[in-house]
């Protein structure tokens, strides 16, 4: 058990190759580790330009663990580069509530599923390539 933070986390997941895992803690900070070593690969701030942090709701990491992919908002889902923390993407307007997202084995597409109206949608992750 890797706790490196006090506060609660409000998502956690692991690649799908299992070498990382990633944690969002409430409203503060995303952190990506080594899943075996539990080492610090990186931190990055869930919306490093806004005064008003969001709740990460949900997070996913691809397969190979580069990206990571989570719910910031009720209508919104930001992709980051999961080494760098760099912000890539943003998908708004998205019908809310965002409970759910997954990225294709590819890591081209992002499956995000909503609440309240039944809707469930993939959005092209990187349209004009990587």
């Amino acid at each position: 058990v890797v706790a490196t933070r006090t506060g609660r986390h409000t998502s956690a997941c692991f690649s799908a190759d299992g070498t990382r895992h990633a944690s969002a803690w409430h409203k503060t900070v995303i952190e990506v580790r080594d899943a075996t070593a539990g080492t610090l690969l990186a931190t990055f701030d869930p919306a490093p330009t806004k005064k008003r942090k969001p709740e990460v709701r949900a997070l996913v990491l691809s397969e190979d663990g580069r990206w990571a992919a989570g719910a910031t908002g009720p209508t919104q889902v930001t992709l980051w580069d999961a080494v760098t923390g760099e912000v890539r993407a943003q998908f708004s307007k998205l019908e809310p509530p965002i409970q759910a997202i997954a990225f294709s084995q590819d890591a081209a597409e992002l499956f995000v599923g909503t609440g309240l109206a039944s809707e469930a949608r993939c959005v092209s992750v990187f349209p004009a390539g990587r």
